[in-house]
């Protein structure tokens, strides 16, 4: 679960079990690897990597299941979403400009 988007926010990724029991959480603002700034979306990939768009910091970080860090891609822009296919192709989306 992202819990975040703005403001004065946890700005943290949140792992629950599937019956809805607390796990783990990772993640503060800031703009570092493993840090975040208005969480939008996660999606996860075949290999159970979580991609989670942070919309604030311009980039999409990766991470394992225990929240480790993996990567991060700034070639997208400011990634408002990501959907992910059953190929494994990442497709995020970004906001339009407005005026």
């Amino acid at each position: 679960m992202a819990d975040g988007h703005g403001g004065d926010t946890n700005a943290r990724v949140v792992k629950f079990s599937r019956d809805g029991r607390f796990i783990k959480a990772w993640g503060k603002k800031r703009s570092g690897p493993g840090g975040f700034d208005t969480l939008h979306r996660l999606a996860m990939d075949s290999r159970g990597r979580l991609f989670v768009a942070d919309h604030g910091n311009d980039r999409i970080q990766i991470f394992d299941q225990d929240g480790n860090f993996i990567a991060q891609w700034r070639q997208f822009g400011r990634p408002s979403g990501i959907f992910i296919s059953k190929d494994d192709t990442c497709i995020p989306s970004t906001h339009s400009p407005t005026t």
